[in-house]
């Protein structure tokens, strides 16, 4: 299977899971909400969850749509060069995950998953 093919497979997840974020966080309810520890609410009803107002997972949409256009383009280079410094501040994210908030969100962990297999399929 072709790269930009892997890679759109990999974004259309992305989408599904920060559509899916959005929708939670505009309607206050969350399926991946287990215990205080493990609650997507927790973490998206933060301070730290929204950048001039946005929400964060509109943001990782815009994200992962930019990545499939930019992968139909094949410009994989740019997409290593730009998904770099978004998993950066993800992983910072993560830490106020669990030193600040002290609660996990399983599916914007997930969606670095998703960032890393982006980096490995960009090494084309």
């Amino acid at each position: 299977m072709k790269v930009n093919k892997l890679l759109t497979i990999v974004c259309i997840l992305g989408l599904v899971l920060t559509s899916y974020l959005t929708y939670s966080k505009f309607v206050n309810s969350a399926i991946c909400n287990f215990n205080d520890f493990l609650s997507c609410s927790i973490v998206y009803t933060s301070e730290y969850s929204e950048f001039l107002h946005i929400p964060l997972s509109i943001l990782g949409f815009i994200y992962f749509l930019i990545i499939i256009l930019l992968s139909y383009k094949e410009k994989f280079k740019l997409i290593l060069y730009l998904t770099i410094p978004v998993l950066i501040y993800s992983l910072y994210l993560t830490y106020i995950e669990l030193f600040v908030i002290k609660s996990l969100c399983l599916i914007c962990e997930l969606t670095k998953v998703l960032m890393i297999i982006i980096i490995i399929l960009s090494f084309n």
